[in-house]
C-alpha cells in the first residue's frame, strides 16, 4: 500500500524519537539529500580531488612515516626538529621501522658536507665530501678517497693508504714510552698500551718482566724494551712471563748479561717474542752501561 503526500508533513514526535521509520532496503533514487538539511552540494568536498577551505585538520603520522598518509604541520615540524636534535640515518632502502625522532635520507643524495651530532651509516655507501660532527659510527664497510702518500692531516686513512710502502717507513714510526716502577720484583708490560718502558728507580733484586695483552696470532713477532736505571749493584730481568706464564729466555751469546753496577747508569734490555705453533720463543739481548 502506498501513500502520496503533496502537503508538508509535520510531526509532533518528541526529540530523540525518529518521526519516520522506513522498513525497506530499497534505495530511494529520487531523494534530494541536500534539501533535507539545507546544505547544498557545494557545502561538501568530493572524495576525488577535494578542495578544502578554512583550516582543515588530520591525524598526525608518527615520525619516520613514509606512506601516502597526509602530513600535518605538526609532522613536518617534528621532522625538522629531529634533524637538529636527533640521530640522522642514511640507507639505500626504505626504512622498515625507524625510531622516534629519526630522519631517513635516500642514498642517491650527494652531500658536499653534512653536520650533525651523530651520523650513522646503515648500509654501504661512498662519501665524496666531508662528514663533520662529533661522532661518525659506521656499521658496514665504507670507502673513501685514498690520501696521497705521506699525507699528515685529519683526512680519513684508507687501508690502501695504511699499506702503501711510503707510509710505513721506519723513520716515520715512533713508539710511546711508559714510565713505570718495579713492584714486588715484577715489571708489568701492557703491550696494548706500550712496548717500551722506562724505570727510573733502581731495582733491588733481579726481577720478572710480565707481558699482558700480548697478541697470540701464530707467525707474528713482538719486541719489548726496558730501560733500567741501575743502582750501586746492577740487576737484570732474569724471568719473562706472558700473562703470568713463565717462558724460557734465549740470551744473546747463550749467557745472561752482567748488569752495570754504577749508580745512575742505564742498561737497556730487549726481548723479541715469536709466536709459532701456539708457543712463544723468547730472544733476549742487552745494551749496557749508558
Amino acid at each position: 500500500m502506498s501513500r502520496k503526500f503533496k502537503v508538508p508533513i509535520e510531526s509532533d514526535v518528541p526529540d530523540g524519537i525518529s518521526p519516520i521509520v522506513v522498513d525497506s532496503s530499497t534505495l530511494v533514487s529520487n531523494l534530494n539529500a541536500d534539501l533535507l538539511d539545507g546544505q547544498e552540494g557545494s557545502f561538501y568536498s568530493p572524495i576525488e580531488s577535494p578542495t578544502f577551505t578554512g583550516v582543515p585538520s588530520a591525524p598526525t603520522p608518527t615520525i619516520g612515516n613514509s606512506t601516502n598518509q597526509i602530513a600535518t604541520t605538526e609532522f613536518v615540524t617534528a621532522g625538522i626538529d629531529a634533524i637538529e636534535s636527533s640521530v640522522v640515518y642514511y640507507q639505500d632502502d626504505a626504512p622498515l621501522l625507524p625510531e622516534v625522532g629519526s630522519i631517513w635520507v635516500e642514498s642517491d643524495e650527494v652531500f658536499s658536507s653534512f653536520s650533525s651530532n651523530d651520523f650513522i651509516l646503515k648500509s654501504g655507501g661512498v662519501f665524496t665530501g666531508n662528514i663533520n660532527g662529533t661522532t661518525a659510527s659506521f656499521t658496514v664497510s665504507v670507502s673513501a678517497p685514498t690520501a696521497a702518500a705521506l699525507t699528515n692531516t685529519t683526512q680519513l686513512a684508507t687501508t690502501a693508504f695504511a699499506t702503501a710502502a711510503d707510509n710505513l717507513k721506519a723513520d716515520r714510526i715512533s713508539e710511546a714510552i711508559t714510565d713505570d716502577t718495579i713492584s714486588s720484583n715484577i715489571l708489568t708490560f701492557d703491550v696494548s698500551i706500550s712496548n717500551v718502558e722506562f724505570v727510573a728507580t733502581a731495582p733491588t733484586a733481579n726481577f720478572t718482566v710480565n707481558l699482558t695483552n700480548a697478541p697470540t696470532t701464530n707467525g707474528r713477532a713482538i719486541t719489548v724494551v726496558a730501560f733500567i736505571v741501575q743502582g750501586a749493584t746492577g740487576k737484570i730481568p732474569n724471568v719473562l712471563q706472558v700473562a703470568g706464564v713463565g717462558q724460557t729466555i734465549k740470551w744473546q751469546g747463550g749467557t745472561a748479561p752482567t748488569p752495570t753496577s754504577v749508580v745512575g747508569k742505564t742498561d737497556v734490555f730487549s726481548f723479541t717474542l715469536i709466536r709459532r705453533s701456539g708457543t712463544w720463543n723468547v730472544f733476549g739481548s742487552a745494551l749496557l752501561n749508558f
